[in-house]
């Protein structure tokens, strides 16, 4: 640990003419809510700004009604470093009159020092993912063996059809990807509509229908040599579906894509609630490049 890390640190929220400051040590990284900023400082004749917490009101949901939204930053110098769980529990006490859920909107690493302080600070993990990494002609091999199989066994779901997801309304696929944790709507919305393949592949993404009614959606985007699946999500509540939909989807995802000869396939997945997408890369050879987890804590 360098000698900066050693100096006292105080913490408050920031003054309305701080902000630029308080930008310098997140530099360009993404919003969180509106600009409240909650501020670890030097002491000293001049006071260093050099780590921050963003924060905004989260969207309500069904499991909390009432939440916020935060992301903390560590500025470059490492004076924070070992600090974390006082500078959390600082921000905690200093949102005397919250009451809810206080979430870490990044997700962090496993291998990660902070989870140590998150931890410390009375914060639970509520979700893990998995970033995992798999060679495309495996997968697509494993994929068209799944397909062929389901042909020889009669189901309901074979009266589905796939349909690319610029003819899909976004609102069930929306709330299906949500449910899954994988992405947020404002994340999926931001990219439903782009003609940019970088983004979303709007081809190989696909939705699986069954009576005009949602089944499972697909989303993937180009990314040079690989592929990027961002989102497998399938219903819950249908009998067999994980079973037929899963197969069909990825299927025409590799048919769409073949021509591209990509290399690999990215995944993201959701620990708890996606056991099928972990195990279709595994077993095509894949393996688990990030295991990273959010850290959420009630208040009141």
């Amino acid at each position: 640990m360098g000698k900066t890390c050693s100096c006292d640190l105080s913490f408050r929220p920031a003054f309305p003419d701080e902000e630029s400051r308080a930008h310098y040590v997140e530099g360009d990284r993404p919003r969180v809510g509106r600009s409240d900023w909650f501020l670890a400082l030097t002491s000293g004749p001049v006071e260093r700004i050099v780590g921050t917490i963003r924060y905004g009101r989260s969207a309500p949901g069904a499991d909390a009604p009432r939440g916020l939204d935060f992301r903390m930053t560590g500025g470059p110098g490492g004076e924070l470093a070992g600090r974390e769980q006082e500078f959390l529990t600082a921000f905690a006490s200093y949102l005397e009159d919250f009451r809810g859920r206080l979430r870490h909107l990044p997700l962090i690493r496993e291998d990660h020092p902070w989870n140590d302080a998150f931890a410390g600070a009375g914060f639970e993990i509520r979700y893990r993912e998995y970033h995992l990494v798999a060679p495309v002609k495996a997968l697509a091999a494993r994929v068209e063996t799944s397909h062929k199989a389901l042909q020889r066994h009669p189901s309901p779901l074979a009266a589905g059809r796939i349909a690319p997801v610029r003819d899909c309304e976004p609102g069930p696929a929306i709330a299906l990807i949500e449910a899954n944790g994988l992405m947020d709507e404002a994340a999926i919305r931001a990219i439903w509509e782009t003609e940019e393949p970088g983004k979303l592949d709007r081809d190989a993404s696909s939705c699986f229908m069954l009576d005009d009614e949602l089944l499972g959606v697909v989303l993937a985007a180009d990314a040079g040599e690989n592929l990027n699946i961002m989102a497998i999500a399938v219903r819950e509540d249908i009998p067999g579906a994980k079973l037929w939909v899963t197969p069909h989807l990825m299927h025409h995802l590799f048919q769409t894509t073949a021509s591209r000869n990509y290399e690999q396939a990215f995944f993201r997945a959701n620990a708890d609630t996606a056991p099928t997408t972990f195990n279709f890369a595994t077993r095509a050879g894949g393996k688990v490049v990030a295991d990273l987890r959010r850290w959420v804590k009630e208040v009141g």
